[in-house]
């Protein structure tokens, strides 16, 4: 089965060191159901992890970010993903 998990350029985060960081609003129209976003889709036909790919403006690499938690920050909830090494935290703006 073919799941279609989004794909995002690296541009569309802010990078500092190896964590990126964005807006949910950056990402046009999103799926929210309360207090989750959804930015990613499934990406195992066999598992329920969501996540999407970025590709690198600089070298064309794509690298799959996975769903790690959710947290709380000053202004509302967080959603971090993780590839490795490389974090991204998006903001529900």
């Amino acid at each position: 089965m073919k799941l279609a998990i989004p794909v995002y350029s690296s541009d569309q985060f802010t990078w500092k060191g190896n964590r990126g960081c964005a807006d949910a609003s950056d990402f046009g129209s999103l799926a929210k159901h309360g207090r989750e976003l959804f930015i990613g889709g499934r990406v195992f036909d066999d598992a329920c992890d969501v996540g999407f790919y970025v590709v690198s403006t600089r070298s064309g690499a794509r690298m799959l970010f996975t769903y790690v938690s959710d947290e709380d920050g000053y202004d509302g909830e967080l959603q971090v993903y993780s590839s490795g090494d490389f974090f991204i935290t998006i903001f529900n703006d």
